[in-house]
């Protein structure tokens, strides 16, 4: 193995040598194992504990943190080799302390603000995930858990879909982690991947507050975001509220915010339209899908979304079209913000087969369950996609799905949502 173009000096000599030592999949596998402790020099980490951990699962966040700073080291004397789990700058959201104290974002100066009332309803967090990357993926969980005050707090269901724990030993570290937790965590570890979707609707099945807030694997919160999304939900329960989404691409140091309506056309095609900042929640056809609270008894009445889809894709359009349906109301508030870092592919995919075909096998299925056959048959007309293979399966998913819209009375369609955007 070639050695690498580093500038030599005290401090990282001895990783340079590690490096030059040892394949890079050796290095991927296996750089936690260094019990070299960096100085904290760019964050209060250390003086920072948190409520939900005891004093060991305290001082194993510490090690841990040290570990991952070094590990970023690491990661970014080899960077041809990393950054390719998700294309993600890995060894900079490394250096990132887990928990930071964020003074500027997006969020409307009026809203700053703004009270709410204290809120009795008990949330239930899912998070699930595959092969994320480890700094990631514990920013996502400390920083939710810190921000819910306490008493809301119900319990983390964190779902692992079949992470490639040889590729990626340093997940192995999660569930002896979490068991530290002073608040209740459910892990559940599958060994095989069945996709974004299935696990995220069986994390909403097993949920047991009255709110289910549902995360992506790569975001990060700050405190005061749930109150303005609870504060929705009571004005009606059969509401499905969603954050905005501020995006940060790591690569390029650029952020954007996605202040906007969603529009869903008879094509599936769903475009945003900008709107001005202020701090009034909003009505849209749909969400991004990466951040929302809904209450459990609605999502169970409308039993939940994505029954029958695969994969990743689809499910975000699929749940807007239910909720607008069965006379709820999809709502984006923009006094609530989640940080969400943007890859540049997606983890998930259906076993080693393209994501593509699972994507129009779940658009079928919404076009089969809420469009109408005229809909339909233009739909199929433009994409040339009756006769795909799975057809069947997307027979009986939609008319499961028109029973119960049946059932429940669901009498609007796609057009009763737009008519808010």
């Amino acid at each position: 193995m070639r050695r690498l173009p580093v500038p030599c000096n005290t401090r990282l000599s001895r990783c340079v040598l590690l490096v030059t030592s040892f394949s890079a999949v050796f290095v991927i596998n296996n750089y936690f194992t260094y019990h070299i402790q960096f100085q904290n020099t760019v964050h209060n980490f250390h003086e920072t504990p948190l409520y939900f951990e005891s004093d060991v699962g305290f001082q194993k966040r510490l090690q841990l943190q040290d570990n991952i700073k070094f590990g970023g080291k690491i990661k970014k004397l080899v960077s041809d080799v990393f950054c390719h789990r998700e294309g993600l700058n890995e060894p900079f959201l490394d250096s990132l302390p887990l928990i930071r104290n964020v003074t500027k974002d997006f969020q409307p100066q009026s809203c700053k603000s703004k009270t709410y009332p204290k809120f009795k309803e008990r949330i239930s967090v899912v998070i699930n995930y595959r092969n994320e990357v480890l700094s990631l993926l514990l920013r996502s969980v400390y920083t939710v858990i810190n921000s819910i005050p306490r008493e809301n707090f119900q319990e983390l269901i964190l779902i692992d879909d079949g992470s490639d724990l040889t590729k990626f030993a340093d997940l192995e570290v999660v569930p002896s982690l979490v068991e530290t937790f002073l608040v209740p965590v459910r892990y559940i570890r599958f060994s095989e991947s069945k996709g974004l979707i299935v696990r995220r609707r069986l994390g909403c099945e097993l949920a047991k507050g009255d709110v289910i807030l549902v995360l992506d694997s790569h975001v990060e919160v700050q405190e005061g975001f749930v109150e303005p999304l609870l504060d929705e939900l009571a004005k009606d329960y059969r509401t499905l509220a969603s954050p905005v989404l501020d995006f940060w691409d790591t690569y390029d140091m650029r952020y954007w915010s996605y202040d906007v309506i969603f529009t869903v056309d008879s094509y599936l095609s769903w475009t945003n339209h900008k709107i001005r900042h202020n701090n009034k929640t909003y009505p849209s056809a749909t969400v991004l899908g990466g951040a929302f609270v809904v209450t459990k008894k609605f999502f169970q009445e409308i039993d939940y979304y994505g029954r029958g889809m695969q994969g990743w894709g689809g499910d975000n359009i699929e749940i807007g079209l239910k909720v607008w349906y069965c006379n709820g109301r999809v709502v984006i508030v923009p006094c609530s913000r989640v940080l969400h870092f943007a890859a540049r592919r997606h983890p998930f995919s259906h076993g080693n087969r393209p994501m593509a075909p699972y994507v129009v096998y779940n658009y079928d299925i919404i076009m089969e369950s809420y469009f109408t056959e005229e809909d339909n048959a233009e739909y199929h007309k433009e994409f040339k996609t009756a006769g795909l293979p799975g057809r069947t399966d997307v027979v009986e998913v939609a008319k499961h799905n028109r029973e119960l819209l049946k059932l429940l009375n669901c009498t609007k369609n796609y057009r009763y949502g737009l008519q808010y955007s």
